[in-house]
């Protein structure tokens, strides 16, 4: 059993129907598309909602809306997380030109993957910056690499890693 429709609904729901049959038709699904948008604009003209007549007492509407909206973007802000920091370009361009810079003792990357990462970790000002130069050798190389040096260089991946998430 449906509950009993209050006045200002019922009011709303015999406006609508009116609109409707100005229109032909049954719902405002079967409002044709060419019309619907005149339609829509006719409705929202010609009703008042409870909120918007309490505006009206209240003031400058326009000015009430405004706030409101401020007021839901501030709510929205306290509730989000925190963006990431916008990295700069020049942060970019030297964390590059370091990467480049760093030239590994010859013969580092054929050694075992725990030898490579301490060199690595010892090398580097942070074990982000380890992991950096890792990646970038691992990404210069390529399809070179043969099997046993991607399984080496993963275990030195994993052990630089361990250090980042450790702290």
């Amino acid at each position: 059993m449906s509950k009993p429709i209050e006045k200002s609904k019922k009011k709303y729901v015999e406006y609508v129907q009116e609109k409707l049959k100005k229109y032909k038709v049954d719902s405002p699904g079967q409002v044709p598309s060419k019309f619907k948008k005149k339609f829509f604009m006719e409705l929202d003209k010609g009703w008042e909602s409870k909120k918007e007549k309490k505006q009206k007492k209240k003031g400058d509407s326009k000015e009430l809306w405004i706030k409101d909206i401020q007021e839901k973007v501030k709510k929205k802000q306290k509730n989000e997380k925190p963006t990431q920091p916008i990295v700069k370009i020049e942060n970019i361009k030297k964390a590059v030109k370091e990467l480049l810079a760093y030239k590994p003792p010859k013969g580092l990357f054929k050694e075992p993957g725990t030898q490579i990462a301490k060199q690595l970790l010892s090398d580097a000002k942070s074990p982000g910056q380890a992991l950096q130069r890792l990646n970038f050798y691992i990404n210069r190389a390529g399809s070179n690499l043969s099997d046993a040096d991607i399984k080496k260089l993963n275990a030195a991946k994993k052990i630089i890693n361990r250090q980042i998430h450790s702290k």
